[in-house]
């Protein structure tokens, strides 16, 4: 018994150790981001993607490909749970944690990993655990680059789709304008043909009355004032033909007759009929 309590402790000093190893080796990489301008600008200049993105990435990619594509050591493991637990829940707090089981040697150590990051910020730990993973896994580079480059062929694909759209949009356009012109020209000249067919019809009409009055103009004499089917009124004669027969007595028409006969001859004498 005592034997086997050495050997757990001899393994538990063991796992310590290489947790402070990697903790040590995750803060001088936090240092050296520490020392640049904006941690995101480095990511994006040697990765392509800013820490938040490159980190989904790698969590993805560990979940997906450990055990199968690679295998990491215990200790590498501790570190990048301790980093994710870092990420998710923060600081390290004994109360908020549930008890460990004494026989539960993994999450005793896993705790103990969590434990030594201290305060650590989420940035920091997001940074820990890329920098642990590409360093122990040289699968996780390609692996990142493929993805950048689906991303760089979707979105090539996508700018292509939209200038073919935007292209086929402005030749519709084109189309539009050019048919909306062309109604607008067979409009224009179907107004203008009906305009000079009704001047063509007045200019005809004309013509055939020119021409009908110049063929009967030598047919009908020039229209007088009066009808020549009627005399001139001579009505105002009466009165003065009343008072000349006023007064006589005739024994015969005939002699009605030569009297009214000299009386006219002798008016007409006196007014220049």
């Amino acid at each position: 018994m005592a034997a086997a309590m050495n050997g757990d402790l001899n393994e538990n000093d063991c796992n310590q150790n290489n947790l402070n190893s990697s903790v040590n080796e995750t803060n001088s990489t936090i240092s050296s981001h520490t020392n640049c301008k904006d941690p995101q600008d480095e990511f994006i200049s040697s990765w392509g993607f800013n820490l938040d993105e490159l980190y989904i990435l790698a969590a993805t990619f560990l979940k997906e490909k450990e055990g199968k594509a690679f295998h990491i050591s215990y200790k590498d493991k501790l570190s990048l749970v301790a980093f994710s637990k870092q990420v998710i829940h923060g600081k390290f707090i004994e109360e908020k944690s549930p008890p460990v089981g004494y026989l539960d040697v993994i999450g005793r150590d896993r705790r103990q990993a969590w434990q030594a990051l201290g305060d650590m910020s989420q940035r920091d730990a997001k940074s820990g655990f890329i920098n642990l993973l590409n360093n122990i896994c040289p699968l996780f580079r390609p692996f990142v680059l493929a993805h950048k480059c689906d991303l760089e062929e979707k979105e090539r694909r996508r700018l292509e789709e939209e200038e073919r759209k935007r292209q086929e949009a402005e030749e519709e356009e084109q189309m539009r304008l050019e048919e909306e012109q062309l109604r607008l020209e067979e409009e224009k000249r179907l107004k203008q043909e009906k305009e000079r067919q009704k001047q063509n019809q007045q200019n005809s009409l004309s013509q055939v009355v020119i021409v009908f009055k110049q063929k009967t103009a030598s047919s009908f004499p020039p229209c007088s004032p009066y009808s020549p089917d009627l005399a001139p009124s001579d009505f105002h004669l009466f009165l003065n033909m009343k008072e000349f027969l006023g007064g006589q007595h005739f024994g015969s028409d005939g002699e009605s007759e030569n009297a009214v006969t000299t009386w006219l001859n002798e008016l007409s004498m006196t007014w220049g009929f």
